[in-house]
């Protein structure tokens, strides 16, 4: 994954936060489940763990103030993600 302001490590887990795209994986997943019950619930778990990483990483941007309120601008993505259709040229 790239680095610079836009990919953020979170410190206390190995998770990868991409604030351009609002979006958090963990390169290290692995579940084994023994049943669908035990799977469903580990992806429960992993996904209330990712959107919490996601949400502490958007709060510790620094915020501008806006007539509407605080305002935090994103940084570019760092993954690029694929396109349905090509882009015109």
């Amino acid at each position: 994954m790239a680095e610079g302001p836009a990919a953020a490590t979170i410190a206390a887990s190995s998770y990868e936060v991409d604030l351009g795209n609002l979006m958090t994986y963990d390169p290290s997943l692995h579940i084994a489940a023994a049943s669908r019950e035990e799977l469903r619930q580990e992806c429960l778990r992993k996904g209330t763990d990712l959107a919490q990483a996601l949400a502490d990483a958007l709060f510790a941007l620094p915020p501008n103030e806006d007539r509407d309120g605080p305002i935090v601008h994103l940084p570019l993505p760092t993954v690029r993600l694929p396109r349905e259709k090509h882009v015109r040229t």
